[in-house]
């Protein structure tokens, strides 16, 4: 008899995950439609607006994959004809298993596949509670988030933690557009051509282990943001594909643990991070090569070729923040004076800096936090000789990249150079608000000896009192330039590091034409030289490393043919025993974000959970 599985993906307010993030069984095989299943019907019981925000989703997803959705009318209207009745189903549902009344869970996708991971059947539940959606695309729990994000698990993508991506576990603003993340998902399981990315291992501890489940991320200078992420293998292994590799941009990789492994497919689940003095977690940290005068200062890849798959060998854990010690010694007391010119006379450099707490008491109570110090680069160019850079007149600029929000840093602040204030980045017209920092400045191709350049980094976050007038409890930051906390920042603190930590890099540009002044129409022309990559075997951190397996239940072994090791871990339950009222009794837990795996039989019909 033939056996089908299901799986339930739940779509909440608050909870956290990592990608981009392919659905796996529990074999770690891919879970997909086949090639028979590229133009997939969908058969929707929406009407109105609502139909309308599923067509402008649904238009999202077709066109970066060979996979195309056809949109067709309803087969049902009963919800509880959905599963197993072998059609594609979406449209609004009040089942009390899912929905309890409430607008804790936004959606619902359920994913019948069989032995060989090839999906059978999708059925998309909305919630249809009054008042859990808005039709305000500058709201969090705008439809068109929910209707996109779950198209993503329709197509095979799991939930992730890259900020901004429609697959971020819980409801946000702007999810209705796709990232660059998802599509690299998409294009991963049904490739259209060639497209970049990199692979390497992620390892620990002296015997240079293999670490599973640590989130890799890839981010481009270029644009400030991660391109896309994925998790590592059981071996340590991982590859990020599907990206639109330029040979013009550089490149950088952070490697961060996992913070709720429990909304993942179960293969996943027996992730482990404690690998560092203490039983403590590894930390967040960008790769850099091995050596003492390079530490802080993380490595960029270069492609050679555009859409390239580049290597970046091994790559450490890491149990410490890593900042430059000239950096660390110079801070709060003078100026950091960064040396980016090297001795073919290239120029850039990248660094990362990092912000600590002051608390403030008025007499015994607190009365508020706030980030402490200010950070002075100095860039000295005075040297060089800049008359020939450029095309005659043309101007070239000192520019400058800073990335917190994308790396889990809650840290906003005031950047000025040469005592001029540079603008933050709320860009797009996808209402999401991407809080990273960009400015450049001309470099003086005449009068040399001006092109000095100072810059101030002033962190702005202050909890507490924010000003004579307005208390505020603590746990809330104070508005900057007229946001709130939540709307810079996911309200789930969990995610966020516990270090206010930024990335900057520098680099020499110019304008490719005279269009707007936009990110893509400037173009970097020198970084600094990159040195053969080596890895970090000769450097490795996280001393209490060890291998794990992947998390695969004894009661799967029959559904294929494969002899299941005695050392792979046995866990039989889908259910976490530890909420002995289920899954569904508590929705604003973490418990939540539990995917909800059940056998059955021959496509039957699944009613009661």
């Amino acid at each position: 008899m033939k056996k089908s599985i299901l799986i339930i993906f739940l779509f909440v307010l608050s909870a956290w995950s990592y990608g981009y993030v392919l659905t796996k069984n529990n074999f770690g095989q891919e879970v997909k439609w086949g090639k028979e299943n590229m133009k997939l019907s969908l058969y929707s019981n929406l009407s109105g607006v609502s139909q309308q925000i599923l067509n402008d989703a649904v238009a999202q997803w077709n066109g970066i994959s060979q996979m195309a959705i056809q949109l067709k009318g309803a087969k049902s209207g009963d919800y509880n004809d959905w599963s197993g009745n072998g059609y594609n189903d979406i449209g609004y549902s009040k089942q009390p298993v899912y929905f309890n009344n409430s607008c804790a869970v936004l959606g619902v996708t359920t994913l019948i596949y069989n032995k060989d991971g090839n999906i059978t059947e999708a059925d998309v539940l909305l919630n249809g509670h009054s008042g859990c959606f808005s039709t305000n695309t500058n709201s969090d729990n705008f439809l068109g988030n929910v209707i996109t994000h779950e198209l993503g698990h329709l197509v095979g993508l799991a939930h992730n933690e890259v900020v901004h991506s429609s697959m971020y576990y819980t409801s946000s603003i702007g999810q209705y557009i796709l990232s660059s993340d998802d599509k690299a998902g998409a294009h991963v399981l049904y490739p259209t051509g060639s497209k970049g990315g990199v692979r390497g291992k992620i390892i620990g501890g002296n015997s240079l282990v293999g670490i599973f489940g640590a989130n890799v991320m890839l981010i481009s200078v270029k644009n400030g943001k991660v391109l896309a992420a994925s998790l590592s293998e059981p071996d340590g292994t991982f590859s990020i594909s599907g990206v639109d590799i330029k040979k013009d941009d550089r490149y950088y990789i952070y490697v961060s643990p996992v913070k709720n492994k429990d909304v993942f497919p179960s293969y996943y689940y027996s992730i482990r991070n404690n690998f560092c003095y203490s039983n403590a977690s590894y930390r967040g940290a960008f790769f850099q090569s091995c050596g003492n005068s390079l530490v802080g200062y993380p490595y960029s890849f270069k492609a050679a070729t555009d859409n390239q798959i580049m290597e970046s060998g091994n790559i450490t854990i890491r149990c410490n923040i890593d900042v430059p010690d000239d950096y660390l010694y110079e801070k709060n007391e003078d100026w950091y004076e960064l040396d980016i010119v090297d001795d073919e006379n290239n120029i850039g450099e990248t660094f990362v800096g990092y912000f600590e707490k002051k608390y403030n008491y008025e007499g015994d109570v607190l009365s508020s936090i706030e980030l402490d110090g200010i950070d002075r680069i100095k860039i000295n160019l005075s040297d060089l000789n800049f008359s020939s850079w450029g095309d005659g007149d043309e101007t070239i600029y000192l520019e400058y990249r800073m990335i917190t929000q994308d790396i889990y840093s809650k840290l906003i602040s005031r950047v000025r150079i040469n005592g001029v204030e540079q603008q933050y980045i709320f860009p797009d017209s996808d209402y999401s608000i991407i809080y990273n920092q960009k400015g450049r400045i001309p470099i003086s191709k005449t009068n040399f000896l001006s092109n000095v350049f100072e810059f101030t980094i002033e962190p702005l976050n202050k909890w507490g009192k924010c000003s004579d007038s307005l208390v505020l409890d603590v746990s809330q930051m104070c508005p900057i330039n007229g946001y709130q906390e939540n709307q810079l920042f996911y309200m789930d603190n969990g995610m966020y590091d516990s270090l206010f930590i930024y990335f900057i890099d520098f680099h020499i540009s110019k304008k490719k034409n005279t269009l707007s002044d936009q990110i893509e129409n400037y173009t970097m022309i020198s970084h600094k030289a990159i040195d053969t990559n080596q890895g970090n075997d000769s450097c490795p951190d996280a001393p209490n490393a060890y291998s794990v397996s992947a998390n695969i239940p004894e009661f799967f072994s029959g559904l294929i043919s494969k002899k299941k090791s005695d050392s792979d871990p046995m866990a039989c339950a889908s259910i976490d025993t530890s909420n002995p009222g289920g899954p569904f009794n508590n929705f604003m837990s973490t418990l939540l974000g539990f995917l909800l795996i059940l056998i059955f039989f021959g496509q039957k019909r699944v009613k009661n959970y």
